[in-house]
């Protein structure tokens, strides 16, 4: 009975990982869904649990939500403004839910596996992908007679993360822990199985193109062949370094794990090449930003722009949700573009949140590090654990976002929540505190209350997002009449939205140009004029 329990909990809490971005981005429903999960798995642990256990560390997360919801008034007025504060309470939540459920072994498998199965489902579907393109690849070539030969240029979409290196992120999360049970692993049969699944990270690592994934995943494998060393080093007691045999041992290690990273690289950066993410022209341009551009697929002019936004507000930053609107704003672009990060954390941390914000980040890193050295020195013997999966996931977190940022993509940072609250129990040992129902309670409450209310602030700023679409469809089917009814009294519905204003506007900017050719539709123009204006 337990074992189709377990089953059920990681197949809901795998679908979860898997629609949550679809979920935040659908504001109202989906905000209204996720919290109504939250309260139901909040009440099941009323119910079920006798008591209830949480880290002191979690103080940082309720610290974090009080620092975005403070930053409210510095912050533009825009929904970006409220919906970063809701994902932010709502992942400080979930983190408290995620802890508490940390009861026993079988806890702490249940979501190891769901991190495995939607990574192995993220792995299939990118395969296919693959499979599929590179078919018509072929059966393009077969009927090409004069055109030279295609380029193989072809990456991944990253199936529900999004972006093929948001996927290699998270695949970084999940290889770690399929490493640790194929060593761990008694029978040749699992072996193989959990190879498989690395050789599907692998794969995914490597039609992704992400050269942060793969320098993040260099980091968590040399950080698995070091543990040796990095526990002989940082070790009071030197009873546990190094003897001639294992020092051979390691060296032998070593070697093969450079040998092998070496080739994965190289394949990763050709295709890097092949693909034009390297522009090997530019590289030989004597001008430093266009060097870092042809390297880095543009990161050298974004981060640029990203520093210039910075230093329109150091203090406090742009605020919540702030970085589009200020990037746009510096770099000139033109309308209907924009970036949603500065594909670097340290930068985005800066333009958001200023130095206040910068500091306080590197502050949480710091503490991260100190812990995972804490660790190491206290590792018994110089084998590996299934905490150092975890410790390898983190480890590639931090070196990826030298040059992506990925916070934004809500199953992502779900997983990587998930990651630090394992970390956290099972690694870092940090003081607990076993807390009455009556207090649990009393936070769960809170924290519903706080979300209820960002939920109806929201919903004074902007439409639900089915109500949109329905719009949006009238106007791809032609119903130019009805579009204009729905779009321009929402614009008066919601006087603070300029995106409604502006299509109002034009639509009304429509019927003026269709009158140019006789009498002037004066109506139409007065009213174009007021909707752009307000907008």
């Amino acid at each position: 009975m337990n074992k189709y329990k377990n089953l059920l909990c990681v197949a809901l809490i795998s679908i979860v990982l898997c629609v949550i971005e679809v979920l935040l981005n659908r504001i109202h429903e989906g905000w209204i869904f996720l919290s109504l999960i939250g309260l139901l798995w909040w009440g099941y642990q009323i119910i079920r649990y006798k008591q209830f256990t949480v880290s002191s560390i979690l103080i940082v997360g309720i610290f974090t939500a009080l620092y975005v919801i403070a930053m409210i008034p510095f912050s533009y007025s825009l929904p970006l403004n409220l919906i970063a504060v809701f994902r932010t309470i709502l992942f400080v939540f979930l983190s408290f839910l995620v802890y508490v459920s940390l009861i026993d072994e079988s806890s702490r498998v249940i979501w190891e596996n769901s991190l495995i199965l939607a990574g192995v489902l993220a792995g299939i579907f990118s395969l296919l992908e693959v499979f599929i393109w590179f078919g018509r690849y072929s059966w393009v070539l077969s009927h090409l007679q004069e055109i030279p030969p295609l380029a193989k240029s072809f990456r991944i979409s990253g199936f529900i993360f999004d972006h093929p290196n948001i996927l290699a992120g998270y695949m970084n999360f999940v290889w770690p822990i399929m490493f640790v049970r194929m060593v761990s692993s008694k029978t040749k049969s699992k072996r193989l199985l959990w190879i498989a699944g690395i050789a599907l990270c692998a794969l995914t690592l490597y039609f992704a193109i992400s050269r942060g994934g793969l320098i993040g995943a260099l980091v968590g494998v040399f950080y698995f062949s070091s543990i040796p060393l990095l526990s002989s080093i940082l070790s009071r007691s030197r009873s546990k370094g190094f003897d001639s045999y294992r020092r051979r041992q390691f060296i032998r290690q070593i070697l093969i794990v450079s040998i092998m990273l070496a080739l994965f690289s190289v394949a990763v950066l050709w295709r890097a090449i092949e693909s034009k993410q390297i522009n090997i022209a530019g590289l030989k341009s004597k001008q430093f930003l266009t060097f870092v551009d042809s390297l880095s697929s543009g990161r050298g002019r974004l981060w640029k722009y990203s520093w210039n936004a910075f230093q329109e507000a150091p203090i406090y930053g742009h605020g919540n949700g702030g970085f589009p609107l200020a990037y746009s704003h510096v770099a000139k672009l033109p309308p209907g573009f924009f970036a949603p990060s500065a594909h670097n954390l340290w930068l985005n941390a800066l333009v958001e949140y200023g130095v206040i914000g910068f500091i306080l980040l590197n502050c949480v890193i710091v503490l991260f590090i100190v812990l995972a050295a804490r660790y190491l020195s206290k590792k018994e013997r110089p084998t590996i654990r299934y905490t150092d999966a975890y410790l390898a996931g983190g480890l590639a977190f931090l070196v990826h976002h030298f040059f992506d940022s990925m916070l934004w993509a809500a199953n992502y940072s779900a997983s990587l929540l998930i990651i630090l609250i394992l970390l956290i129990r099972y690694a870092f040992y940090i003081k607990e505190w076993k807390i009455s129902r009556r207090l649990y309670i009393f936070l769960g409450m809170t924290f519903l209350l706080l979300i209820t209310f960002i939920i109806y602030s929201i919903s004074t700023l902007i439409t639900s997002s089915s109500n949109y679409q329905s719009l949006v469809k009238q106007q791809e089917l032609g119903e130019e009449l009805q579009f204009q009814d729905g779009i321009c009294s929402l614009a008066d519905r919601y006087p603070k939205n300029a995106l409604y204003h502006f299509e109002c506007s034009i639509t009304y900017d429509y019927q003026v140009s269709e009158s140019l050719s006789g009498i002037l539709d004066q109506y139409s123009l007065y009213r174009a004029l007021q909707y752009q204006q307000i907008g």
